[in-house]
């Protein structure tokens, strides 16, 4: 006998595509779930990707950083100790040095302002180079939202590095004691003397940062949450071999500067 109760104008069951599942955290508890409980929140941005505050949390870490800066050193004085650390400085005269000051505390705080504008073009560069990482290398085929959505959270240790040092600068009774690229102790540099291992090694060491490596690892998190299969060890190797080869590049550039 047929069945009549089939509509054979709607797809059946088993051919309907399956809907997507609703995420289940907010867009706030996302924030603080990449800090508290990454992988549950790195699965809910898989599922449904958005970033928006995200983006508005890292660009006011950003410009409440800068605010800082400005405020407890000043733009001259900001301008005087990027400009001291650099090895090229050496060779200036005291008029040339003067003149330079003079420029870069006119150009320093457009500059430290427009850093989240800066923020918001690097995330988008580094959802595509982790795209190209994760489609290629891992053998997944991800998209781009979810792959810059997932960036961008695992950036936040950043924005919390900003506002912690942001804090302890305020905390400080003379800043002028403080270096303002170098506010933490998270990282080697910080515990040497710049004029002892020179500006290049400095900044070499700077990389080596508790805070990077917590990036790092929310990153191959993350990616292990986009792709099917993907493993945590191979998703590491990738990102940790990005992120060297980063440094290496950035080394490199400042010994041939």
């Amino acid at each position: 006998m047929a069945d009549f109760t089939a509509n054979p104008s709607l797809p059946s069951a088993a051919g309907a595509a399956a809907p997507r599942e609703p995420r289940r955290m907010s867009s706030v508890a996302r924030i603080f779930g990449a800090f508290y409980s990454p992988g549950a929140t790195f699965e809910d941005i898989a599922r449904e990707p958005h970033f928006i505050l995200c983006w508005v949390v890292i660009a006011a870490a950003s410009v409440f950083g800068s605010y800082t800066l400005l405020a407890r050193f000043g733009a001259y004085g900001l301008a005087r100790q990027a400009l001291l650390a650099r090895p090229q400085a050496q060779t200036l005269s005291a008029a040339q040095l003067q003149a330079q000051l003079a420029t870069a505390a006119k150009i320093l705080p457009i500059q430290m302002y427009a850093a989240p504008v800066f923020v918001v073009l690097m995330l988008l560069l580094l959802g595509a180079i982790f795209l190209g990482a994760e489609n290629f290398l891992l053998g997944q085929q991800v998209k781009y939202k979810p792959m810059l959505a997932t960036v961008s959270h695992a950036m936040l240790p950043i924005a919390l590095y900003s506002l912690a040092g942001a804090a302890v600068l305020w905390l400080r009774a003379d800043p002028n004691t403080a270096r303002f690229d170098n506010l933490l102790g998270s990282n080697p540099a910080f515990y040497l003397d710049p004029s002892s291992i020179g500006p290049v090694w400095n900044a070499f060491l700077e990389h080596f940062d508790l805070f990077s490596f917590w990036t790092i690892g929310l990153l191959a998190l993350g990616m292990t949450k986009l792709g099917a299969k993907v493993k945590f060890g191979s998703a590491l190797a990738v990102v940790v071999g990005l992120w060297l080869l980063y440094v290496l590049l950035a080394f490199g550039l400042a010994v041939l500067a």
